[in-house]
């Protein structure tokens, strides 16, 4: 409902003649605002209450007057404040008619902006979108809420259809997966509700997404480990990447990097894990091989850590033995380490910004055009793979060699330089 301002006469006590006739024409001019605001919040409350759809046909002017007591012009304002806000339009001789679907976002003059996020627990990535999306709506006079599902899809639903059942038609989603819901977000897609996804979107549907350009940062991780000198380069992802779409790109990056530099790609550097409890039997794996990868990318840092971890424990060292990059670079993890983790910078907070831009825009615009944002990454080098430095040379014909054959050498005046596959 627009802001009425009703100025009230000053201090002075009114005299009878004119100035109690002006006094007369503020009252009915008050009383005649009062009315025009009741039209209006009854109009977008009628609308939201039977669930009007874009282009539906509202009431006649005279079917409102008469229902609320009150006179056509009055009706007339109210409708015309609706078309000024885009939210009717009018066909002459045809009648009004909704311009778009309106919830309480729309409502009070104070637009509610509703966030579903899954936090872990464990990363700031969620805290960090929320601060982006938060820092744009607040310039724009808007306010956000924020609802987290603690990673059960389950909980992601019941909390969407809460927020449906309050009128909101517009919503930010960080979602738990890309495999799970997707029916769900397809319909409610295709019945009009705006939806603008967060880091990772449902998989096979036309959407709004904003995101790290996932691929570029999958690439800028291989080819900084292809810098060092690595050309046995293996992966630690998740057994099925389709559960988040963000992590398929990365291994789309991985394999165009090798591809670029001529390397070829072998299955058996490829080790999935389903959870954290099966990083030791993949780096196991991995190390096991009889020409066995110099350099190990991971995913995302929580599992290049434990990675990382787990070389040493089997008795390697990183990054003389097996270099290792990260994805996310969670400064304070990464730098927490023995051996400070190399990783892929994801902007977090221009994340945020970003989508509560982009869905701010659909609702004054509601084009019907669906938008993927990609937020650029960077890589962030540290010792864990040479700290940019060159690849320790005798990170080729060592690798044939038992890590205790290894600890117990002398430091040798020179190194074999790396073997080329």
């Amino acid at each position: 409902m627009p802001f009425v301002s009703c100025p009230m006469p000053g201090g002075a006590v009114p005299v009878p003649g004119r100035a109690g006739e002006a006094e007369r024409g503020a009252e009915k001019e008050m009383k005649n605002s009062l009315k025009y605001a009741q039209c209006y919040d009854y109009l977008v409350n009628y609308i939201k209450k039977n669930n009007y759809r874009k282009d539906d046909r509202l009431p006649t002017g005279k079917e409102i007057a008469e229902t609320l007591g009150v006179s056509r012009i009055t009706v007339q304002r109210a409708l015309t404040e609706l078309q000024e806000a885009g939210i009717i339009y009018r066909v002459q001789g045809s009648g009004t008619f909704l311009a778009k679907e309106i919830g309480q976002e729309e409502s009070g003059g104070v637009k509610i902006i509703p966030m579903v996020v899954s936090h872990d627990g464990v990363s700031t990535r969620s805290f960090e979108m929320i601060q982006g999306a938060e820092a744009y709506f607040s310039e724009q006079n808007c306010y956000l809420t924020v609802h987290n599902s603690y990673g059960s899809t389950e909980q992601e639903v019941e909390i969407v259809e809460r927020l449906l059942a309050d009128s909101f038609r517009s919503l930010l989603v960080f979602p738990v997966s890309s495999m799970k819901n997707r029916s769900y977000y397809y319909r409610l897609i295709r019945d009009g509700v705006n939806i603008v996804f967060l880091d990772h979107a449902p998989n096979d549907i036309n959407c709004n997404l904003v995101e790290s350009d996932n691929v570029s940062g999958g690439y800028q991780a291989t080819e900084h480990l292809i810098g060092q000198g690595h050309r046995r380069i293996g992966v630690v992802c998740p057994d099925d990447m389709r559960d988040y779409s963000s992590f398929s790109e990365r291994y789309a990056g991985y394999r165009f990097a090798l591809k670029q530099h001529g390397i070829e790609k072998k299955e058996e550097y490829v080790a999935v894990c389903r959870d954290s409890g099966e990083i030791p039997g993949a780096v196991e794996k991995l190390l096991g091989e009889k020409e066995r990868p110099t350099a190990v990318f991971v995913f995302n840092d929580l599992a290049a850590v434990e990675v990382a971890n787990e070389v040493r424990r089997q008795g390697y060292r990183v990054p003389e033995d097996v270099a290792v990059i990260g994805f996310d670079n969670l400064e304070e993890l990464c730098l927490g380490q023995p051996v400070p983790l190399s990783s892929v910078d994801q902007d977090f907070y221009r994340i945020g910004y970003t989508a509560a831009k982009l869905l701010h825009e659909i609702m004054r615009e509601n084009d019907g055009i669906l938008r993927d944002c990609k937020v650029p990454v960077k890589l962030v080098a540290r010792a864990s793979t040479g700290g940019g430095q060159d690849a320790p040379a005798e990170l080729g014909e060592a690798g044939e060699k038992s890590a205790a054959e290894r600890l117990e050498e002398p430091e040798a005046a020179s190194r074999p330089e790396p073997e080329a596959d």
